[in-house]
């Protein structure tokens, strides 16, 4: 049984209590009837109060909205709280109706609105938004889960009316009108919410309508119409709004349908029976016609003009044939998605068509990305649950930033926006048409469009004489667009500006093109529009102004702030640093003209010897500073402050990494597996003594890697790099950006994520030059290992068959199981200032403790899949969003996900392993007290990726990878920051291309 039949039920029992303490009043005395009201009065209070808590009682429907007429009777007082969008604010309506004993009906008196106030942190602070709280938008049909979400899963409704041809239209507070929309909550399924919410909207709050209502459907279709998916620019996540189309009974259905509630009530008077098509304080039916013909005033978004169209259209096909179930009930349904990286498609490459001065007028605006963004959550901010502006939306948008109320431009500025000249605008178009206006924009060929069509108001992308009145009558008008010259001026004026351009004959009219526009501008025949359609303020400082302020969660006074920073800034060395000492390397390092690092040399010292001094000269300058001894200090007391750090003199791994960058240096671009591949050190004589190079490094690196922790700790600053996947010309060009002066590093981490070997060309030299520098700095060097560094994985791939082709059968399978016997020993992930994890994949399934996950882990993994399930479910798993995790979720039996955690499924894209959601990150991270997860394993577009908001990443350091135009990135973890740096590889070539 539901939340509200269980209410229901309960408030039949109250009722029925009401009965039995009236016959009671009779038979007791007056104390005993007072003990039995105070009870029932106790009870009608409980009842009263989860009534209100419930979310889907339709008392909660009139919460944002005063009240005007209402016919609920709860009693003396109801109090209310205004739980729409507020800007992020909290406002809080009260109320008051006071019951008339004759009549029972409620008058209300002015509702008394309290100041809106930011919650933070148990106190409350008041901010002055009366601007911002005064701005029309949209307010849903019920409150949503939590009045700081401003936008939100939810579910519109269009209801429409056959029998009258009328469809229901929401009115806000504000009297912006739209679809009637609710918050859908995911928690039941869509067909349902739809269900529930229809009733709920056609209730308008009245209790006895809702139940009566939800036992006799008025409507008899439901069927989904539209599901339009957007992400949201600050978290990266997906809102999604389902509209659903409902098609109320006929009039003599509901007649029906309320005589036979009568006969089952024993032919008691129903008093909630429904009648279509009757206005209230939130909902008006508005003639289907007049809304198809876009003809209704203060459309807040275009979807109800579309959807009734289309409706319309569907009507009239049903007309048309004899079988009514080919019309509106097999609307046509729709299903979009707009991405975060489709709002930069209209920014033109560099390396594409003509550019059209857009991107330079962004740098004269000094418009970021992330001020794109910013105005991008603000467009969706303002126009949702729609995502497009009417010109009613854009009027208020744009009067929210600095225009006039009664600014005449308005209109003419929403005509230009609107390129696609369909009626409503994009936040592309918006994008463009505000840079267009700004004062900082160079007027080139797109603002030279963006002005012509201010002015061609009837989008006949032609001037005639009245358009071209109105552009010389904005050149000689002052701010107060009062004329300086007569008309009769004005006539001749228009026709000397006509002579400026190309003219042709239209219909026996003078008019100009475009393309005559265009070119008699950028010959300077014509000037001055320069100054037209240009904005008195900054629209991108005045926005980001307003939205600083509306995010702000308190005001500081200048003195309180300027106190902070000066403490923070002085607050001098503490005396651990003040008391550290350093000592001095054992060696010192040789470096070629190229910057490289060549070799290393014993320190020669020499010392200063003075004479023997008097005891009296030794008291005074035996210490001269705290722990340093005097001068002549002998070899042995010297020794003691030196680091015997030295990396090896022409060590086997500096010779071979030195020999991996001269056959970098002349590699052939491109070649397959038929032809004979070249490879470091590849020639019949040099095959012998590579392998014994290896060897050696393998002797001396294995001892290393075993004493290394399976869940590694490192510290900042540390550069985190994602696949490489034998792209040596990638790996070359981070050692010359990162790494030059290799391994005179001390100080610097690298963490490498995996997956250096198969699918590139150059699988065998990243290897050896990877395990070369882990050899040389294993201290500052930590290599993960990713599901590629396992031998049945490379035996479906590349790296087998690249040693066997560039080292023949013998030499290549040792070189082969060599690497991978070190490959065996790398550690699976690490772990950053002991707040970021670290691996190739992603998180483990089980165990989920860093301390288990440690032990659960062998020194040597030979197979992975086979000898340690942890270690193989870090190597394959992947985040996942919750909309995939769900239907990922449907597709498989129950029965079958009961053992797994929390936020985990089985991984059907990699076949192996597991997804983990944003709610097993959380758990996985709250378990270890972690802030972050730091990937590889996937191809993202620009390097990397965010997911989950910014609580993991995905890091790809192999551009051009598979045919993808993908770029080359790493992170940098320092002083308490992630930075991404991606590196510029646009003159390498891909590795992987024509190999894999």
């Amino acid at each position: 049984m539901g939340i509200f039949e269980n209410l229901l039920k309960r408030i039949k029992g109250k009722k029925s209590n009401k009965g039995k303490s009236s016959s009671t009043q009779k038979a007791n005395n007056g104390e005993h009837l007072k003990q039995t009201k105070k009870k029932q009065r106790a009870v009608s209070s409980t009842i009263e109060s989860s009534y209100r808590s419930t979310k889907n009682v339709i008392k909660s429907t009139i919460q944002s909205t005063p009240i005007k007429n209402s016919t609920i009777n709860e009693g003396p007082s109801t109090t209310s709280v205004l739980a729409g969008r507020t800007g992020g604010m909290q406002t809080t309506t009260t109320t008051t109706t006071t019951t008339t004993p004759a009549t029972g009906n409620a008058k209300p008196t002015p509702p008394k609105v309290v100041s809106p106030k930011v919650i933070r942190g148990g106190s409350t602070s008041t901010l002055d938004l009366s601007k911002e709280l005064s701005s029309p938008h949209l307010v849903p049909s019920s409150p949503v889960s939590n009045v700081y979400d401003k936008i939100y899963d939810c579910i519109a409704l269009l209801i429409h009316c056959p029998a009258h041809n009328r469809i229901a239209v929401a009115k806000s507070p504000t009297e912006a009108l739209w679809l009637p929309y609710v918050q859908y909550l995911n928690k039941t399924a869509r067909m349902d919410s739809a269900r529930d919410t229809t009733i709920l909207v056609l209730a308008n709050g009245n209790t006895h309508k809702y139940e009566f209502l939800r036992r006799n459907p008025p409507y008899e279709h439901i069927q989904l119409l539209d599901i339009y998916r957007i992400q949201m620019p600050n978290t990266r996540k997906f809102v999604t709004r389902f509209t659903f189309y409902v098609r109320l009974k006929m009039p003599n259905q509901l007649k029906l349908q309320t005589e036979q509630s009568k006969s089952t009530k024993g032919n008691r008077n129903v008093k909630s029976h429904f009648t279509c098509c009757t206005d209230t304080t939130r909902l008006v039916w508005s003639e289907l016609d007049f809304i198809a013909q876009g003809c209704i005033q203060n459309c807040w978004g275009p979807e109800l003009v579309e959807f009734g169209r289309q409706i319309m259209a569907a009507t009239k096909a049903v007309s048309e044939q004899t079988s009514p179930q080919d019309g509106p009930y097999l609307l046509r349904q729709r299903l979009q998605e707009f991405g975060i990286d489709e709002i930069y498609e209209i920014l033109p490459r560099k390396d594409g068509p003509a550019e059209n001065g857009f991107r330079e007028s962004l740098k004269n605006n000094k418009v970021s990305n992330a001020d794109i963004e910013h105005l991008y959550s603000d467009f969706l901010d303002h126009c949702f649950p729609s995502f497009y502006m009417t010109y009613d939306s854009f009027r208020h948008y744009m009067i929210k930033n600095s225009f006039e109320i009664n600014d005449i431009r308005l209109k003419r500025l929403f005509q230009a926006f609107n390129t696609n000249q369909n009626g409503y605008i994009s936040f592309n178009e918006m994008l463009i048409g505000l840079v267009s206006i700004e004062r900082e924009t160079p007027h080139v060929e797109f603002r030279i469009k963006f002005v012509f069509d201010y002015y061609d108001t009837k989008r006949r992308g032609l001037f005639f004489e009245e358009e071209m009145s109105k552009l010389v009558r904005d050149l000689n008008s002052d701010r107060d667009c009062n004329l300086k010259c007569s008309e009769n001026d004005l006539v001749k004026r228009t026709r000397e500006a006509f002579s400026c351009f190309r003219t042709k004959q239209v219909q026996g009219r003078t008019s100009i093109s475009y393309t005559a526009f265009l070119n008699g501008i950028g010959t300077h025949a014509f000037r001055g529009t320069s100054t037209l359609c240009r904005s008195r303020k900054n629209i991108f400082l005045t926005i980001s102004r307003r939205i600083t302020a509306r995010t702000m969660k308190t005001n500081f006074t200048k003195g309180k702030l300027g106190e902070i920073l000066y403490k923070r800034k002085y607050q001098g060395s503490c005396k651990s640093c003040q008391s550290r000492q350093y000592k001095i390397a054992s060696h010192m390092s040789i470096l070629t003209l190229d910057g490289y690092y060549d070799h290393s040399e014993p320190l020669e010292l020499s010392f200063t010897t003075a004479a023997p001094a008097s005891s009296s000269q030794m008291n005074s300058t035996s210490v001269s500073h705290e722990g340093m001894q005097q001068s002549t200090m002998s070899m042995q007391s010297l020794g003691d402050c030196l680091i015997n750090e030295t990396v090896g003199i022409n060590s086997t791994a500096t010779t071979l990494m030195s020999k991996i960058r001269e056959f970098n240096k002349v590699k052939p671009k491109n070649f397959t597996f038929s032809e004979r591949m070249p490879g470091v050190m590849n020639q019949l004589g040099d095959r012998e003594h590579l392998v014994q190079m290896i060897r050696n490094i393998s002797d001396e690196l294995l001892p290393l890697l075993k004493k290394e922790a399976r869940c590694k700790p490192v510290s900042s600053p540390v550069y985190v790099i994602g696949d490489i996947h034998g792209n040596l010309e990638d790996l070359i060009s981070m050692e010359r950006t990162l790494w030059r002066r290799f391994p005179e590093i001390n100080g610097i981490h690298y963490l490498f994520l995996g997956d250096y070997v198969d699918r590139g060309r150059w699988s065998v030299e990243c290897a050896l030059y990877l395990i070369s520098m882990k050899l040389l700095k294993p201290n500052c060097i930590t290599l993960l290992r990713g599901n590629h560094e396992v031998r049945d994985i490379q035996m479906k791939y590349t790296y087998k068959r690249e040693c066997f082709a560039k080292y023949g059968e013998e030499y290549g399978h040792r070189i082969w199981d060599l690497t991978n016997r070190i490959f065996d020993h790398f550690p699976l992930c690490a772990i950053v200032d002991e707040q970021i994890w670290c691996s190739h994949g992603g998180i483990p399934h089980t165990p989920h403790l860093l301390k288990d996950i440690n032990e659960a882990i062998p020194l040597d993994v030979p197979n992975p899949e086979g000898d340690c399930q942890p270690a193989w479910e870090i190597m394959w798993s992947d985040p996942i969003i919750p909309e995939t995790f769900r239907e990922i979720q449907q597709m498989h039996d129950p029965s079958v996900l009961v053992d797994l955690r929390q936020g985990f499924i089985f991984n059907s894209k990699r076949g192996t392993a597991f997804y983990f959601t944003d709610k097993g990150a959380e758990q996985f991270m709250a378990d270890n007290q972690l802030s972050q997860i730091m990937r590889a394993h996937e191809v993202p577009k620009y390097g990397f990726l965010f997911h989950f908001g910014y609580k993991c990443i995905t890091i790809f350091s192999c551009s051009h990878y598979c045919g993808n135009d993908n770029e080359c990135a790493v992170v940098l973890v320092d002083g308490g920051r992630m930075r991404v740096l991606r590196i510029d590889t646009s003159a390498n070539s891909s590795a992987t291309d024509g190999f894999t």
